[in-house]
């Protein structure tokens, strides 16, 4: 089977917070996933805690909104999805990225030839659709602590 690493972030665009992305392997499939926003909270806590207990592996990225404000949005989504891909331990056979921009081009010691991005993959690619759903819980749960 081959191993993809889904990602996602949130945060992009809101207030207040931290950006979060999230980096996904799954060990197997996990039914209603689905794109975060299309979830009620309730539904996305309880698919959250399924994919953190059956996924190969997680990782989440967070940029302060301080170095967003001194790195911009474009290089804090993409320093949050390398915070995030470099906290997955396992070996992977292709990384795909919700939306349109390759976050990782150009990025030494990352291999970028196995980087695709798919625009509303966050829907339609189990593995980016989990890490939607793991950055979105992570932030709403940051937020109100």
């Amino acid at each position: 089977m081959k191993r993809i690493v889904g990602i996602d972030e949130v945060g992009r665009g809101c207030w207040a917070g931290p950006l979060v992305a999230a980096a996904v392997v799954l060990a197997s499939p996990i039914e209603g996933l689905r794109d975060s926003k299309k979830l009620s909270k309730k539904r996305r806590e309880a698919l959250a805690a399924l994919i953190h207990e059956q996924a190969e592996a997680i990782g989440i990225g967070w940029v302060a909104a301080s170095e967003v404000d001194e790195l911009g949005l474009t290089k804090a989504v993409q320093l949050a999805m390398l915070r995030a891909i470099k906290r997955i331990e396992t070996g992977y056979d292709e990384v795909i990225i919700d939306g349109n921009t390759n976050f990782f081009k150009n990025v030494v010691g990352l291999k970028t030839d196995i980087v695709r991005t798919i625009v509303r993959a966050d829907d339609t690619v189990p593995a980016v659709s989990a890490a939607s759903i793991v950055a979105k819980v992570a932030r709403d749960t940051h937020m109100t602590e």
